[in-house]
């Protein structure tokens, strides 16, 4: 769920290509193909495919329309509801999902972790809430846990109480017993239906896509707080 194969920011720094804002093609393909080869994207465990190929225009058209949906929550619906091509990763190919490798140019990365895993959770929560209309500041971070102390808390674990305060698309924030380090970040939904123990949450990296899911609140993977923050709730 959290340890997947992905892509990264590779340079510190301000992001690199504001999806929304390069509405002209000559444009696009001109950052795109300079982030490339100054080697400011770079994949963990794939390649990346070809400035030119024409998978990028898709990928970026893809963004350009989860962006129009304005807020961060409907963006998420709109990603997992696009072609199974662009909404998982590609595990079985040798190339990265393009999709996935844009949503990390809204994540500032000081030093690229090692190995061929990495979850990309944050990197697609951050971009979502930097190309919200009005934007939201997020984190700027590729950690999940980067997410414990944003915005404003509307309820925590250790209120030993269901979070019935919690709305549909504030950030709900994990944390593994385990190793406090790392968890997760998604969207809330609501309270499962099917188990009152467990919550709905709609967003990247679940089960290696954008998908909603339902998680136990109390597992090794623990819901510790969910948060909200001025335009982030679905209208």
């Amino acid at each position: 769920m959290l340890t997947r194969r992905s892509v990264m920011l590779g340079a510190a720094g301000t992001p690199l290509l504001r999806i929304p804002a390069l509405a002209q093609a000559a444009e696009w393909r001109e950052d795109l193909r300079a982030a490339l080869s100054e080697k400011q994207l770079e994949t963990l465990g794939a390649e990346l495919l070809p400035p030119d190929d024409p998978l990028w225009d898709k990928a970026h058209q893809i963004l350009v329309s989860a962006a129009a949906a304005k807020t961060p929550y409907k963006m998420a619906e709109y990603l997992s509801s696009i072609p199974d091509e662009f909404r998982r990763e590609w595990s079985r190919r040798v190339t990265a999902n393009p999709v996935i490798v844009l949503l990390w140019t809204a994540t500032k990365i000081k030093k690229p972790p090692k190995g061929d895993i990495t979850p990309w959770c944050a990197a697609f929560m951050n971009w979502c809430l930097s190309n919200a209309n009005p934007r939201i500041a997020g984190t700027g971070s590729p950690s999940s846990q980067s997410f414990l102390h944003w915005g404003t808390e509307v309820w925590n674990k250790s209120s030993g109480k269901a979070p019935a305060n919690a709305k549909r698309g504030d950030v709900a924030v994990f944390t593994h017993k385990s190793d406090p380090g790392h968890g997760h970040v998604t969207f809330f939904y609501g309270l499962s239906k099917d188990n009152p123990k467990y919550v709905d949450v709609l967003g990247g990296n679940q089960s290696d896509s954008f998908r909603k899911s339902s998680y136990p609140m109390s597992a090794d993977l623990e819901l510790v707080t969910i948060r909200t923050a001025s335009g982030l709730r679905d209208a």
